[in-house]
């Protein structure tokens, strides 16, 4: 594509895990209002915020990606793919704008941009009231997110056309409170970026069942019924041709299959007698009941619930258990946050080759292409190369687990090619 003015490029946040019809009516409708001539993705890579593995290796959701219409995907590295939503949203906020696009997009439940304006403000300027509700619901052993909506509804009552019910509803849905934290990190490090807010249609995001009668599955939804049947016809409403192709010439991973493998690591951390709490998201009162209930359960959901209480959600759970999987560790990843300065592209169209040169112009990123350089390319940023080893680390344990489950080997990080369609 030759374009004879500055091109504009739109930025999207995803797991993609799988792609579905949802992905791709986010990408249109995203690209319609911002007139948007490319679109680049920063995915998740081999392991997601939810603290699980993704069902594909990330080259398998890149293609599909592509084949759907995206231009370009980059790599999200493992310490924040699996982190919290503050975190997540850092990495991805911070990403784009040194990739230098111009627009950020991502799905909400309900929320508008100025609703999440008002509340990244009250976030900017914490008051003193504000931040003394959080620690007092805090004591009384509420969970962050519910001391942080307690803390919110307080801080409003008093605004104009207040409405309690809309924002306790706002701050209790995914979307919307990740959307919240882009607004944030958007404001607080003052980027360029304009967000682009994407309203869900279809199922809701932990709907398990799929959505015969309703335009799009949620990926929990498709996840859980590839995990039970073989057979894809039923999922031709939610998925494209397209990436019924690619799924049916490749082999899932699941949370299950990661279970063995990470209670015998926590049988080592114990008899080493290793205090969990050096990982993301543990605390020591968590440490403790992690070590405490690891056993041998028969399902990886039914090891988290286990651990589950009213203290600790179940997401908050997975993800410690993957931090602990993936050796991220608190003090590691208060580093990387100083430290995003590369990008590792997963994949491209040839037709949007432009695109690529318009990138390398604009961004102020370390362009990684063959992951084999890597080490020479950032010898000079010692914590940027860690970051980065992050995910090289994350892909051989995915790696390993597939073989042990289908004795078939994947290419590791560095014979991985490019995806080019």
């Amino acid at each position: 594509m030759q374009l004879n003015y500055a091109p504009k490029i739109l930025g999207i946040v995803a797991e993609y895990n799988p792609f579905h019809s949802g992905h791709l009516y986010q990408i249109n409708k995203a690209k319609s209002i911002c007139a948007a001539d490319y679109v680049v993705v920063i995915m998740s890579g081999h392991f997601t915020q939810r603290g699980e593995a993704a069902i594909y290796d990330p080259y398998l959701r890149t293609e599909m990606a592509l084949k759907a219409g995206v231009d370009a995907v980059y790599e999200m590295p493992a310490a924040f793919s699996t982190a919290s939503a503050a975190d997540f949203a850092f990495y991805a906020v911070t990403f784009l704008t040194l990739l230098n696009v111009d627009y950020i997009s991502f799905g909400v439940e309900d929320a508008t941009l100025d609703e999440l304006e008002n509340l990244a403000d009250i976030l900017l300027n914490e008051s003193e009231g504000f931040k003394n509700l959080i620690k007092e619901k805090l004591s009384k052993g509420y969970t962050y997110p519910l001391a942080r909506k307690e803390a919110f509804l307080n801080e409003l009552k008093n605004f104009r056309n207040f409405d309690e019910t809309k924002i306790k509803s706002l701050l209790s849905t995914p979307n919307n409170i990740l959307g919240l934290e882009y607004i944030y990190t958007i404001k607080k490090i003052g980027s360029h970026l304009r967000p682009v807010l994407i309203k869900r249609k279809g199922s809701d995001y932990h709907d398990k069942g799929i959505a015969y009668n309703k335009e799009n599955s949620s990926a929990t939804a498709l996840r859980k019924y590839l995990s039970l049947h073989s057979e894809l016809k039923e999922l031709e409403s939610s998925l494209m041709p397209s990436s019924i192709e690619i799924i049916k010439k490749s082999k899932p991973l699941f949370a299950d299959d990661f279970r063995g493998s990470i209670s015998r690591k926590l049988y080592d951390l114990l008899y080493n007698d290793v205090d969990l709490s050096i990982y993301s998201d543990i605390s020591p009162n968590l440490s403790d009941r992690i070590y405490k209930l690891n056993k041998n359960y028969s399902d990886y959901e039914t090891m988290v619930a286990s651990i589950k209480s009213k203290d600790y959600t179940f997401t908050r759970i997975s993800r410690a258990l993957c931090h602990i999987l993936l050796n991220i560790k608190r003090s590691d990843t208060d580093i990387y946050k100083n430290n995003i300065k590369y990008s590792k592209l997963l994949g491209f169209r040839r037709s949007s080759g432009h695109l690529l040169k318009l990138i390398k112009t604009r961004s102020k990123l370390i362009n990684i292409t063959k992951p084999a350089d890597a080490k020479d390319i950032l010898r000079d940023e010692k914590e940027t190369y860690k970051l980065f080893m992050s995910e090289v680390y994350a892909s051989y344990i995915y790696n390993s687990v597939y073989y042990d489950k289908y004795k078939t080997e994947l290419k590791n990080s560095y014979s991985r090619e490019i995806v080019i369609v």
